[in-house]
């Protein structure tokens, strides 16, 4: 009999109990029947690209350069140095502003204290 696709997704994230009388089958006995059924290790093949992909998805999501595309920006000071803080720079300092498509280069006018 083969394991239900929620047997083999516990399988491939590896909370399929190892301990015996789990319900359905347990860890070990879904590594013997993979042993010898080719299209359960393709569908454990399949779960595991797509659980690469979704976690390759996950991480580029998070990238600096994919949370510019959301309309945010990387601000540098004249020497390159990421900024974080106004603090970091004197009115009439030169800083550079990284978007998602190109950079600007910019003074410093006026400063704010964040409330």
């Amino acid at each position: 009999m083969h394991p239900t696709d929620l047997e083999i997704t516990d399988y491939v994230d590896g909370s399929l109990s190892t301990a015996a009388g789990t319900a359905g089958e347990d860890r070990a006995a879904v590594d013997q029947h993979l042993e010898r059924c080719p299209d359960c290790r393709a569908l454990v093949a399949d779960f595991l690209d797509l659980r690469r992909t979704a976690a390759a998805l996950q991480l580029e999501e998070r990238t600096p350069f994919r949370i510019l595309e959301r309309g945010y920006a990387i601000v540098y000071d004249s020497s390159g140095k990421v900024l974080r803080s106004a603090d970091q720079v004197d009115i009439g300092d030169d800083i550079a502003v990284r978007l998602a498509r190109g950079e600007l280069d910019a003074t410093v006018r006026a400063k704010k204290k964040s409330t």
